[in-house]
């Protein structure tokens, strides 16, 4: 059974209003893809070592300070209703929650998460580390993240390339496996007359929109991210650069 009175507020906490211009910017999310060395993608693991990864995995975040007293949901022992709620306040993802039409939930997925801190476990690689917080905040959020991926590196063997970085199930994430987002509230860009459409610089760096997950007949916030792809000289650190 879902209980989310084990996390504070609820996991909502990155719509609390509390973050810098959090009148048109939401939420800021940053997102690192990782996977273990020597063991098969999710989409070709069977189930014994999707188990595995997904003890392996918790058994090493245990040990990471920022993920103290992290909550811990599996969900392919929740029901979809339970699922779908943890995905409509951002938690998990629509694949990790089995909510795709003709799919289930994967054998070993699992979420651990602090609220604003988190990782998905099997969703499409190994590992989604991603930290969700109130405002315009990718500098914070990344900071934190790459606390808990340094951590994570401890006592995981990541699956790294010397040239092409990190490795990931899909290409388009090989690299960094990084990607940071915003949620804009759309009324509020009209209100504050900072709305002039796409920059010339989004459109270079290969940024994206998407509506919310909550769709109206006229959504009302877009998510905007961006994803790096150049890898870093150490697998440890990530860079910002497209």
């Amino acid at each position: 059974m879902l209980d989310l009175d084990l996390l504070p507020d609820g996991g909502m906490s990155w719509l609390d209003a509390s973050g810098p211009e959090s009148s048109v910017v939401l939420s800021s999310r940053v997102r690192l893809a990782r996977n273990l060395q020597g063991i098969a993608f999710t989409t070709r693991a069977d189930d014994g070592e999707l188990e595995a990864t997904r003890d392996q995995i918790i058994g090493a975040a245990r040990q990471a300070a920022v993920l103290e007293g992290a909550a811990e949901f599996r969900l392919d022992g929740l029901e979809p209703l339970e699922r779908q709620l943890l995905h409509e306040r951002h938690m998990i993802s629509r694949d990790l929650a089995g909510l795709e039409r003709g799919r289930t939930v994967r054998r070993g997925a699992a979420l651990l998460t602090n609220g604003e801190l988190g990782m998905m476990i099997n969703e499409e690689d190994h590992l989604r580390l991603q930290s969700l917080r109130s405002g315009s905040d990718l500098t914070g959020a990344y900071a934190v993240l790459e606390r808990l991926d340094t951590d994570l590196g401890r006592h995981l063997p990541l699956a790294f390339h010397p040239e092409f970085g990190y490795l990931t199930a899909c290409p388009t994430n090989v690299g960094t496996g990084l990607r940071a987002s915003v949620l804009i509230h759309l009324p509020g860009l009209v209100l504050t007359k900072r709305s002039r459409g796409p920059s010339r610089g989004s459109l270079r760096s290969g940024s994206r929109s998407a509506g919310s997950t909550a769709r109206a007949a006229r959504s009302s916030a877009t998510s905007s991210s961006s994803p790096t792809r150049r890898p870093s000289a150490s697998p440890r650190r990530n860079s910002w650069t497209t």
